[in-house]
């Protein structure tokens, strides 16, 4: 509630994120991309988080109205996002299919832990017809993220600033 109030009486308060780099990715090359970027969000205003906590509570309660395919990734260790709410917000949606792929040991950066193939792999599926295929409405599985030796990761995001 002090956010809320400090949303309207102080809305240029700032607090710190309850997390940073080394919660949300576990791989090295990350890390220190994001630890080394300084445009990184490392605080936001108490009317950002407002305004994110209405856009949650928006998205809860009007996600039964989406009428498409959907195709949610969650990982299982993620320290941001309450998997279980996800999970229930995407089951109670209207389109189908409606896939909830929850990728074991997987931090919040998903990219940054599954092979670029087998992520590339799932999206171009999703995207040729995959959820075409017959099945139940909701289709919930996890899925073990397996390394081969010399897998190919999606490489850290270029925060240098310079022109690529």
């Amino acid at each position: 509630l002090r956010v809320l109030r400090r949303s309207f009486t102080n809305p240029t308060k700032l607090y710190d994120l309850p997390f940073g780099p080394k919660e949300i990715v576990n791989r090295d090359d990350w890390r220190t991309a994001l630890e080394g970027d300084a445009l990184r969000t490392r605080r936001v205003s108490a009317r950002f988080l407002t305004s994110m906590f209405r856009c949650q509570r928006f998205t809860s309660r009007q996600f039964w109205r989406i009428k498409v395919p959907t195709y949610c990734m969650l990982a299982e260790d993620d320290q941001v996002i309450d998997n279980a709410r996800v999970r229930r917000v995407v089951e109670s949606g209207s389109g189908e299919p409606r896939w909830i792929e929850t990728f074991l040991g997987a931090p919040h950066v998903i990219p940054s832990t599954l092979p670029r193939d087998a992520l590339l792999h799932r999206l171009e599926s999703w995207l040729r017809g995959a959820p075409q295929e017959a099945g139940p409405a909701v289709r919930t599985f996890e899925t073990e993220i397996i390394v081969e030796p010399g897998t190919a990761f999606a490489d850290p995001p270029d925060l240098s600033g310079a022109a690529t």
